[in-house]
């Protein structure tokens, strides 16, 4: 999501200076560029930016359609104990790919948008302005972008189309701010909960109150190497959810979106 808008700005420069061109010739006007500058470079350069752009698409379309294939073989035979769950991230993410997680039958997330206006934008310009949606056989959460244009992560949660908190992160002069790789919080009326992720650390834990583990998630380094568990390139997730009162799903998308977060800054 987001790679288009240099391929986008740079192919519209490039066509900008050659109407420029055209239209000063016509009128008998001198050339804005250097006599001996060769003019078929401005050509070349808005062929190759229009090639690029159409092999993102390639690239999004190939991906979805990939993990489509995956989620339609049911692979889900990884051995799990109760409370156990694994997924791979992919390399590259996209609207409409769904992502399974393994450790209770048909759990899967995929990006959510709140019109096409957000799904277009968040394909051209690289900002998080999406949200995540996880189903399962029992719970369909949603997180949903607030606010497109903020200096905070403004997001509500839904559970089964109720209502459950929000979705947000500590100012970056707080201290947990400051302190921690991923400042992301969630709260309701009764309770705070928040993400804890040092600088430097692959564990990720979400505590209730700042005293109650609900979840931990290990993720692996970056690497190119296969999965022997699901033959797929990317981030591997191993998480463990200890929480007997909220449902599972609600803190693995609360996890899975923070990852998403924690690319799109790194990257």
């Amino acid at each position: 999501m987001g790679t288009l808008l240099r391929p986008f700005m740079m192919a519209f420069v490039f066509l900008i200076i050659l109407v420029t061109e055209a239209v000063r010739n016509s009128l008998g006007y001198s050339s804005l560029l250097a006599d001996d500058f060769p003019v078929w470079i401005l050509y070349a350069g808005v062929i190759l930016m229009i090639f690029s752009i159409v092999f993102s698409f390639y690239i999004r379309e190939r991906t979805v359609k990939r993990h489509e294939e995956i989620i339609k073989e049911g692979n889900d035979v990884l051995s799990l104990g109760e409370g156990e769950f694994f997924y791979q991230a992919p390399l590259y993410r996209a609207d409409r790919q769904r992502i399974q997680i393994h450790g209770r039958p048909d759990i899967l997330y995929s990006l959510h948008f709140n019109n096409t206006f957000e799904k277009w934008f968040a394909i051209i310009v690289p900002l998080p302005v999406y949200g995540i949606h996880l189903r399962s056989e029992q719970y369909d959460v949603k997180i949903r972008c607030n606010k497109l244009f903020s200096f905070k992560y403004r997001y509500s949660i839904y559970i089964n189309g109720k209502y459950f908190g929000r979705f947000s992160n500590h100012r970056l002069t707080s201290k947990k701010g400051i302190s921690q790789f991923l400042p992301f919080y969630v709260e309701t009326e009764q309770h705070h909960y928040n993400v804890n992720n040092s600088f430097g650390e692959l564990t990720t834990s979400i505590f209730k109150d700042d005293q109650k583990e609900l979840l931990r998630g290990e993720r692996s380094l970056f690497d190119l190497k296969k999965s022997q568990k699901t033959n797929l390139r990317g981030e591997k997730h191993e998480i463990e959810v200890i929480d007997n009162e909220e449902p599972a799903e609600l803190w693995l998308a609360v996890y899975a979106l923070c990852m998403i977060f924690k690319d799109k800054s790194s990257g």
